[in-house]
């Protein structure tokens, strides 16, 4: 050992205890020693100090090694208790091993003491380590388990923001587009008067036109609300994609006009019918065009083509417009995101159109992708729909 053993001996003898101490010696310790024969005295030097190991005598006047090794267990150390005594006989022995001593050795036989005393120093030093390797790992646990409550009760009060905010959200859009409705109808049967002034016709355009702005904005709220209480129910039904398609560029021919754009179509998959809701795959379709048209600049050139590639149709809008910068395209189908802040702020909307349609074609169970060769380089998204046969065929 590097520092002195320090061997705490409850003797009444003192010559015995100089025995003791020197049979340690020659062992190869260089020995820190108290000798000790009252319980008061034992008391006092386990208070004062830190031992190593306590030899004891069995038989003394005062006390015997039962009783000092109780008041061992009883100050609540764990280090090696070793009885040594000249008149302990078997039955003594092993009272003493079953009180909890760790060895004995008789007087006449002490050159046993050394490996003894080692014996057991490395046995208790076993044990301190394997409790403190224990209280590690229950503290270790403990933290564990703490940070996992912790976590659960964080996720628990997220999860119910949001639903409290989905259940508002959802809540809030229907108050909204509520009264919208008779709004419209008062707009468009206004319209057909045709005493109407042509300025006041005018006026009942511009405010037909900016309510249905409004109900497509709440309306894709509602939408949301349903994804994400997953509730979007779907009709299906057999429908023609092509001819989805051509609705969609009728209805959107008007913009491309007013921006000077030229929108070419290129439809030759001969395989163009698939089971879909035919309004919810036509949304779609919309908002892609309609994005294409919004995000292309003046004389840009939109292309919507379609194609077959096994037993899936697909179809590709694609742009020479602003494009999608590569660190957004992780991105382009969440919610509110429409390539980041400016975007939003120039263009408008809540950049819900995407994610609406990502989740309408995944619950189709089609595929809904987007790339771009970098920013103001151009767009492209592909729907990849399952196809079926034609349900008018014979």
């Amino acid at each position: 050992m590097s520092q002195p053993l320090r061997v705490l001996l409850i003797e009444d003898s003192e010559d015995d205890a100089d025995l003791l101490k020197l049979a340690l010696q020659r062992g190869g310790y260089d020995v820190l020693c108290e000798r000790v024969h009252t319980p008061e005295a034992m008391r006092r030097a386990l208070q004062e100090r830190a031992w190593d190991v306590v030899i004891s005598d069995y038989v003394m006047p005062r006390f015997n090694g039962i009783e000092a090794l109780k008041l061992l267990q009883a100050h609540g150390v764990d280090i090696p208790f070793v009885v040594v005594s000249g008149h302990i006989g078997e039955e003594l022995a092993v009272a003493a091993m079953k009180a909890g001593a760790d060895d004995y050795v008789m007087k006449d036989k002490l050159a046993r003491l050394v490996p003894a005393v080692a014996r057991e120093l490395r046995e208790a030093e076993g044990r301190r380590a394997r409790r403190a390797s224990e209280e590690a790992l229950r503290e270790s646990e403990a933290r564990l388990k703490r940070a996992l409550e912790a976590e659960q009760r964080a996720r628990e009060e997220a999860e119910a923001a949001g639903r409290a905010k989905d259940q508002f959200l959802a809540m809030l859009s229907h108050e909204l587009r509520t009264p919208l409705t008779p709004v419209l109808m008062v707009a468009h049967t206004l319209q057909t008067s045709m005493q109407l002034p042509a300025r006041v016709r005018s006026g009942l355009q511009m405010i037909q036109r900016n309510v249905e702005l409004e109900a497509k904005l709440i309306d894709d709220l509602l939408d949301l609300s349903r994804i994400t209480h997953r509730k979007m129910e779907l009709q299906l039904e057999t429908v023609d994609v092509h001819r989805l398609l051509q609705n969609v560029i009728e209805i959107c021919h008007a913009d491309v006009q007013g921006k000077a754009q030229n929108l070419t179509t290129k439809l030759k998959a001969d395989r163009h019918h698939t089971r879909a809701d035919a309004a919810r795959l036509q949304q779609v379709f919309w908002n892609l065009i309609k994005n294409a048209v919004k995000f292309t600049p003046r004389e840009g050139t939109i292309t919507v083509q379609s194609a077959n590639f096994g037993d899936k149709i697909c179809v590709r809008v694609t742009d020479t417009g602003r494009g999608i910068e590569k660190c957004l395209l992780d991105r382009i189908f969440n919610p509110f995101e429409q390539g980041g802040q400016k975007t939003t702020h120039e263009f408008g909307g809540l950049g819900l159109g995407l994610a609406i349609s990502k989740a309408t074609i995944d619950n189709h169970g089609g595929k809904l992708t987007a790339d771009s060769p970098g920013k103001d380089l151009g767009a492209e998204f592909t729907v990849e729909m399952p196809t079926v046969p034609d349900s008018h065929e014979t």
